[in-house]
């Protein structure tokens, strides 16, 4: 036993000596270190053919293509991003219930740790009473898919087909538990404020629920939780959280037609968050996405043609991380620091569990 130590010092040598050898004529062959993979989803609603003519919207399809080409401008490839829109050309399908959750569980089982996931999504909002109690705003926020409709039965959910924001975080738990980040953007209303017309050039993206007001009169007043603050913490070694969106819970997204200094029917119709979002995109480089947000929360207050009634609001644990552009696979994290959860009013976030 005594003459096998120095055995195993010189086999350990040759090991490491091989190692070194083969890491060498890999780069002189010029094999790059494993690239992650940039992936999406971004889903829009235009067409709600449960609901009368008038809750059509006319901004999704456009958000759609603003996104696009704003993160394409800042670099982020966006070859593999999949698209569920009516109206866009290259959808996959129709924005269903059933579409925009398969699609999410798919990018759960393809992402990979160091991935990035983009997911955009721009529609009518609503809410219900909660299902859970833990909701400590007693309401459930809902994003309305292309196959929603009413439901006026007494003592039901007031929509059937609705996503709640809690069926979001699932999902988006499941891809950061592959190592994964993920940027959800989401252009909706989540409150029940009055909506009413501009002169016919500016309308709230919401819908009440059918028995109105009262179906959720008994839960507490919207406070400024948002969608995914009360999602259970992911384990450590998750990938990190940035979430954008385009409204406080007590107030209304909105969409308009602009520019407005052209007659309406010239007009290009656009989410003003959205709007707000890509300009700030393609204007601003070297922003963390605290600051991306902040800044679209500047255009929407400085440019009166947006006849911004919103605030936006943000969440996650990845929020003064750089944007990314091209992205090489990172080791898990020792653990995932808190959630901060604010709107750009107040750039720091107020720190709070998730």
């Amino acid at each position: 036993m005594i003459g096998a130590v120095p055995i195993r010092r010189a086999g350990a040598r040759f090991v490491a000596a091989a190692f070194g050898a083969l890491c060498l004529w890999l780069g002189a062959a010029g094999v790059a270190p494993a690239q992650a993979k940039t992936l999406g989803l971004l889903f829009g609603v235009s067409a709600y053919p449960n609901f009368p003519a008038d809750k059509r919207l006319r901004a999704p399809a456009n958000d759609v293509r603003r996104v696009m080409r704003a993160l394409s401008a800042r670099g982020l490839p966006t070859s593999d991003f999949i698209v569920l829109a009516d109206g866009v050309e290259g959808t996959r399908g129709a924005p269903t219930r059933a579409a925009i959750l398969g699609e999410l569980d798919r990018l759960a089982a393809s992402a990979e740790r160091g991935d990035l996931v983009v997911v955009y999504g721009s529609g009518h909002g609503s809410r219900q009473a909660a299902r859970a109690a833990r909701k400590s705003d007693g309401l459930d926020q809902l994003f309305l898919p292309a196959d929603a409709a009413p439901n006026a039965s007494a003592g039901a959910e007031p929509f059937s087909a609705a996503i709640v924001s809690t069926e979001f975080g699932a999902r988006l738990d499941a891809i950061r538990l592959k190592g994964a980040d993920v940027w959800f953007i989401l252009d909706s209303c989540f409150s029940g404020a009055a909506s009413r017309d501009v002169e016919g050039a500016a309308r709230d993206k919401k819908i009440d629920p059918p028995q109105g007001e009262a179906s959720v009169a008994n839960a507490l007043s919207p406070d400024r939780t948002t969608p995914l603050a009360e999602q259970p913490a992911p384990p450590p070694g998750a990938g990190r959280l940035v979430a954008f969106y385009a409204s406080q819970p007590n107030e209304t997204a909105r969409e308009a037609a602009l520019p407005a200094n052209l007659p309406l029917a010239k007009r290009s119709w656009g989410s003003i968050f959205t709007l707000a979002l890509a300009q700030a995109l393609e204007r601003s480089r070297g922003l963390s996405y605290r600051q991306t947000l902040v800044e679209a929360g500047r255009l929407l207050r400085a440019d009166p043609s947006f006849q911004a009634r919103q605030t936006p609001s943000f969440e996650g644990d990845g929020l003064d991380a750089p944007f990314p552009a091209a992205r090489r696979r990172r080791a898990g994290r020792p653990g995932a620091s808190p959630t901060a959860s604010s709107s750009p009013a107040n750039s720091k976030g107020s720190t709070k569990a998730r």
